[in-house]
């Protein structure tokens, strides 16, 4: 339906051309990588097409704006939010996903939305409230209620502590990273049996006083003390980061970084067809820099999986560098391998033997009936120390018993 008259198309092109702003910054804020580029696409995109019409501009920016398969139905619930703003028009509802993945997809929008509208100064920013694309998507008068206090009111993170990562909202997610700073903690180095010498007072190390005691006639004029020394052995991560793996991967890399300022002995890797050590840009203290450096490094996310490959690259380039004799290793994958576990048998058995201990984390072990049947996960699962779920808050707070 075009607006009649110059002034009324003039008009309706400057709200496009908000509404795309807003469409851009809607999606950044709901998890999707988006930016500036992405912005100057979308308005170039919009010279080849009518306008005015829904479908065709639709799709102009789905070309420009969707990179992977999942994020199709996210771009059609805000497109949908955001044409109804501008135009009016009917909404176009994604197709093809069920209502539980619709309610998650319409609740990710209403976070990111209720994030970038200011909120009145007497409500708490934690308080639920109905969003306007709630009350767009809901078909009657009951859905809108039960939208509007579904939303959680939570007080500390005990809350969503067993919730599946990939069901957290953005502002959930932020207080995930609070926790994992207490999770981190834990992972101090432990008292061993061997003792070192010290200048605080405890024990006597009597050898060591009988011996100073020499130089003043056999008087211990000067006692000398010990106590049990801290070992830090070295923690070597091995991450997948195909696309099954991608919800897991933010609160995983957010620990990791976050136990590596407590243990400086940690080394990371990021395989998916290929192997590539972040362990430098892990070092960045600013916890955003240090995420962004590491997805530049690494070139094949969201990209298939060679785990045989990646290890045996393990062994022959990084083994002997980081320590791995004294090192308790986490494989971080679901199993799922590209190459149906060709050589995964062989350098599995070499790892085992190279490190202290290997620890498989397995977000699949989600699903109560899990079985690793998949050709690489059943290596893997016989050749391990452990294994262990990493799909909730509750199940990364397990982790330091992995290092004692």
């Amino acid at each position: 339906m075009a607006p009649p008259g110059q002034v009324e198309a003039a008009l309706f092109i400057t709200r496009l051309q908000v509404g795309i702003c807003e469409l851009i910054g809607l999606l950044r804020d709901a998890g999707m990588q988006v930016g500036i580029n992405t912005l100057v696409d979308a308005q170039l995109a919009l010279t080849n097409v009518a306008v005015t019409r829904r479908t065709d501009v639709f799709w102009a920016l789905h070309a420009v704006i969707v990179n992977q398969p999942e994020e199709r139905t996210l771009f059609s619930q805000a497109f949908a939010l955001i044409w109804q703003r501008i135009s009016s028009a009917d909404q176009h509802p994604a197709q093809g996903v069920d209502q539980t993945e619709q309610k998650k997809l319409k609740r990710r929008l209403a976070e990111a939305l209720e994030k970038r509208s200011p909120q009145p100064e007497d409500q708490h920013p934690a308080a639920a409230k109905t969003t306007e694309f709630e009350s767009a998507g809901s078909d009657n008068p009951e859905n809108s209620s039960r939208h509007s206090t579904e939303r959680r009111t939570f007080s500390g993170v005990e809350s969503f502590s067993e919730i599946d990562f990939a069901e957290l909202s953005i502002d959930e997610l932020q207080q995930v990273h609070k926790a994992l700073l207490e999770i981190a903690s834990r992972f101090k180095p432990r008292q061993i049996r061997r003792f070192e010498p010290t200048s605080r007072k405890g024990p006597i190390d009597l050898a060591k006083s009988l011996r100073e005691s020499l130089r003043t006639g056999g008087i211990p004029v000067t006692l000398r003390y010990r106590q049990r020394r801290r070992e830090l052995k070295p923690l070597i991560v091995i991450c997948d980061i195909s696309g099954s793996m991608q919800p897991y991967l933010r609160p995983l890399l957010l620990l990791i970084h976050t136990i590596a300022k407590v243990r400086p002995n940690v080394s990371l890797f990021l395989f998916g067809t290929q192997l590539t050590n972040v362990t430098r840009q892990l070092a960045q203290a600013d916890i955003d820099v240090a995420l962004e450096k590491i997805a530049t490094a690494a070139p094949d996310w969201r990209g298939g999986t060679r785990i045989g490959q990646n290890l045996r690259r393990f062994r022959h380039n990084w083994s002997r560098r980081t320590g791995t004799s004294r090192a308790a290793v986490w494989l971080v994958t679901d199993g799922l391998d590209r190459d149906a576990g060709q050589g995964l048998n062989e350098e599995m058995h070499n790892l085992r033997k190279i490190c202290r201990s290997v620890h498989w984390l397995n977000p699949l072990l989600r699903f109560d009936e899990y079985q690793p049947l998949a050709a690489g996960a059943k290596i893997i699962a016989d050749q391990v120390d452990s294994i262990t779920p990493i799909h909730s808050l509750k199940h990364l707070a397990r982790l330091p018993e992995l290092l004692d």
